[in-house]
């Protein structure tokens, strides 16, 4: 489940990516807490969940919680965007499908740490 999880990780890390405003970032896209323009930033979330989920971020060592959090995040943040895009309900595009993929793994992960 947890590799499930990190691999699944990638797509919405891509396209969040792509949304964010490099140019207008002082830190290119490295999110600093200490940073009042990062804490006021509109894309803070955003910018926030890449630095904790980037390739360097140890993820083989978070918790199941803490992934399903990060799930939960990508979840939202790229059904928000197909939905802003105006994607309709049953579009397969491969973001659509991740967002389907991605659903399904994330109840998958909800069942299966209830019973844990």
């Amino acid at each position: 489940m947890r590799n499930q999880i990190l691999d699944v990780l990638e797509l919405p890390r891509r396209l969040i990516r792509s949304e964010l405003e490099i140019n207008q970032c002082p830190h290119d896209i490295q999110y600093y807490a200490s940073d009042p323009a990062c804490r006021g930033c509109f894309d803070g979330p955003e910018c926030q969940w890449l630095y904790a989920t980037d390739e360097v971020a140890a993820l083989d060592s978070r918790s199941l919680d803490e992934l399903m959090q990060a799930l939960e995040f990508a979840i939202l943040s790229v059904a928000a965007q197909l939905a802003h895009a105006g994607h309709p309900l049953r579009c397969t595009c491969p973001p659509c499908k991740w967002l389907q993929q991605a659903e399904q793994l994330h109840k998958q992960a909800l069942g299966s740490n209830s019973g844990a």
